[in-house]
């Protein structure tokens, strides 16, 4: 159940607020979000005074109490942007309307309809604007004054809504006795998969800003020579010399080194990115980037992606080349048996004007029945991928792990030490 003073505010509730704006808008908040930026723009472009103060500490973004692109919209907008670093208090100031705004972080997932404002009356409101903007001369004071002592004025009006609210209020419950039913599963998932210690996430939450696991893997690089078995039975003659001859000239990519240059140099590529992004870490056998460089690794993978894409797009219409080449040796090597030793089903033909027609008919039919690689299967099993993972706890927990990223530049001496007297402290809790 809400009321006038506790309520809910969606963000869709929360963008009805701020369009509520005829004059003024102060929005203050660690961050926001993008959407929330297109309306303050929106209301500054209609002439209203929108002022916005936020934390610009790294932090804050990296905690997702805020979006990067959300400061540079509501910048390129011309709406003023304020700073007060630190300030975890939240709030909407709309003309003579107010709301202090209990925000969380934009990563957890909605709950649901759970109350997060309290309506500001008039008095609050000229408090916080107090503290906030304080007043710049004796002139600004002056008036400071006056519109305090109005606000202090309208507090009856105040004290007469809320007396109306108590009536139309009586009988109902809000705090309710604690569902033991309900807590006790709730007891029994956090027993049974305990959540992370506040002090660990905290430090989870500043190293996976630092640095990601990621695994870079080119699989089906390495083409292997490919035999092509002639089944049982498909040779009409069981002559040892034919079947040998056939065998030799069923052979595909006998050697790698007439494969195309874009495939051999494929490799070296995808190793040179891996050295030049990605350090190994032995303890722990991941590889790990560091997250200044992502954006730079971003790019070379982007670009790996597309050579990757054209060099099996080149590779296939190769194989496609060489399989016909095969089957060709294949038919005139049959033809050649053939003309010396005709087969059974065409000795009467012999003497017939387009016998060598229907030996040609004759070997195709039996190259047929043989299974030659197929290119485009060939190519899905070459596969690139990138794949990232967070640093977790079990992770900072090890020394050995924590001394090789100190020792390979990853983390500072400082870095090293906090993270071990973290560790340290809360075993000294438990």
């Amino acid at each position: 159940m809400t009321s006038p003073f506790i309520s809910t505010l969606t963000q869709p509730g929360l963008l009805n607020v701020l369009n509520t704006a005829r004059q003024q808008l102060i929005y203050a908040a660690p961050g926001i979000s993008t959407d929330i930026a297109k309306v303050l723009v929106t209301l500054r472009n209609q002439g209203i005074k929108v002022k916005v103060i936020i934390d610009p500490a790294e932090e804050s973004f990296r905690n997702s109490y805020g979006e990067l692109k959300a400061i540079q919209i509501i910048q390129q907008g011309n709406c003023e942007v304020l700073e007060v670093p630190g300030n975890r208090v939240s709030f909407v100031l709309v003309d003579n309307a107010g709301y202090l705004l209990f925000n969380q972080s934009l990563a957890l997932e909605e709950q649901g309809p759970g109350t997060n404002a309290v309506q500001l009356n008039s008095v609050q409101q000229q408090q916080l604007l107090l503290h906030f903007f304080p007043p710049r001369n004796v002139f600004e004071a002056t008036q400071r004054i006056r519109d305090l002592q109005q606000a202090v004025q309208n507090a009856p009006i105040d004290i007469n809504q809320l007396t109306t609210e108590v009536d139309t209020r009586i009988g109902e419950s809000v705090a309710c006795p604690l569902n033991s039913v309900i807590f006790k599963e709730v007891e029994k998932n956090l027993t049974d998969n305990p959540p992370v210690h506040p002090d660990r996430r905290r430090q989870i939450m500043i190293y996976t800003s630092k640095f990601q696991f990621v695994e870079l893997e080119f699989k089906g690089a390495n083409l292997t020579y490919k035999r092509v078995d002639i089944p049982k039975d498909v040779l009409p003659v069981r002559d040892k010399r034919l079947k040998d001859a056939l065998e030799t000239k069923l052979k595909i990519l006998e050697t790698q080194d007439n494969l195309p240059k874009s495939w051999l140099t494929l490799k070296d590529n995808v190793e040179k990115t891996r050295e030049e992004f990605l350090v190994k870490i032995i303890t722990a056998n991941k590889n790990v980037l560091n997250l200044s460089r992502k954006k730079a690794f971003t790019e070379a993978i982007v670009a790996l992606e597309q050579t990757v894409a054209s060099a099996k797009q080149e590779l296939a219409s190769f194989l496609m080349a060489e399989i016909k080449q095969t089957k060709n040796r294949f038919v005139q090597t049959l033809l050649n048996f053939f003309t010396d030793n005709p087969p059974d089903e065409l000795r009467l033909f012999v003497d017939d004007v387009n016998y060598l027609t229907y030996l040609k008919d004759y070997a195709e039919d039996i190259i047929r029945k043989i299974n030659f690689p197929k290119p485009a299967a060939e190519m899905e099993k070459i596969t690139f991928s990138v794949r990232y993972y967070d640093v977790t706890w079990e992770d900072l927990n090890s020394e050995q792990f924590l001394k090789e990223l100190n020792t390979k530049g990853l983390i500072t001496d400082q870095d090293f030490t906090q993270l071990r007297e973290t560790e340290q402290v809360f075993k000294s809790r438990k």
